[in-house]
């Protein structure tokens, strides 16, 4: 087998597995002036992914606290879940 039609054939393969993906491709939080309940409606979390996917069984939760003061990217106090989202439809 040549390398066009191994490289078309492998193409094909991995093409036809690919689970559908759902991304997380933007996040607004604490806009500027979001002090009031009026303002806290200006934050958002904008998901990518094919039109008309499903998102049962999808699921959002939004941490609250935590602290790095050394910057490592690890947390010295483990923030805890302060709401969850469901994505499934029923809830916006």
């Amino acid at each position: 087998m040549n390398a066009r039609t191994l490289s078309a054939a492998m193409s094909l393969t991995i093409a036809s597995v690919a689970p559908a993906q759902v991304v997380i491709n933007e996040v607004y939080e604490n806009p500027p002036g979001s002090g009031s309940i009026a303002d806290a409606q200006w934050e958002y979390i904008e998901l990518y992914g094919q039109p008309g996917l499903s998102l049962d069984g999808y699921a959002i939760g939004l941490v609250k606290g935590g602290t790095d003061p050394d910057g490592d990217d690890i947390p010295t106090v483990i923030p805890e879940i302060d709401e969850a989202f469901s994505l499934d439809g029923l809830s916006i």
